[in-house]
């Protein structure tokens, strides 16, 4: 046992929560997180995770974007293969985490009105929370938010631009 592992333990004893803590790993590439006898991250008073290694409130949070023109079909909200295996990526990492919960939101390039583009977003944010529940998570940890074309990261004056305007965003923590 490290010497933080001691330290932190020492810490808590005091708490009566020794017993009923192990401390194990969340994933191989996840930081290390105390955790219950039922496997459940603990948390402090403000809901933040416990960190092993620095015995600091951290939680592990993972980022995604996807953007181009392998995500959905033209006007439509229809998964491609290209991004299903991407979401596939995404639902491994998240169930091996212990999730607090995902946030989808979907943008659009310019092309169409915002009115059009609003709507494309938020059908295709719902279709994509649809994939990731249809892996297995947990329909009330996710939201989906469709953005329209009002936040780009690109130019929508070129091909380019705009692939990288479509994309689809998922924050996991």
């Amino acid at each position: 046992m490290s010497q933080v592992n001691k330290k932190l333990i020492a810490m808590m004893a005091p708490l009566s929560l020794v017993a009923a803590v192990a401390i194990t790993p969340l994933s191989a590439s996840a930081a290390e997180y105390l955790s219950d006898s039922q496997g459940e991250v603990v948390v402090n008073s403000y809901d933040e995770c416990w960190e092993v290694s620095y015995g600091l409130p951290t939680c592990h949070e993972l980022n995604f974007v996807f953007s181009g023109t392998g995500l959905f079909d033209f006007d439509r909200a229809t998964i491609r293969p290209e991004l299903a295996t991407q979401l596939n990526e995404v639902a491994r990492q998240a169930m091996g985490m212990n999730y607090n919960r995902i946030d989808v939101a979907a943008h659009t390039d310019s092309r169409g009105s915002d009115e059009y583009n609003m709507a494309l977003s938020e059908r295709r944010a719902a279709s994509t929370v649809d994939y990731l529940v249809g892996l297995g998570a947990d329909p009330s940890k996710i939201n989906a938010v469709g953005m329209g074309e009002g936040h780009p990261v690109a130019t929508n004056e070129t091909d380019e631009g705009r692939q990288l305007n479509r994309r689809v965003e998922i924050h996991v923590e």
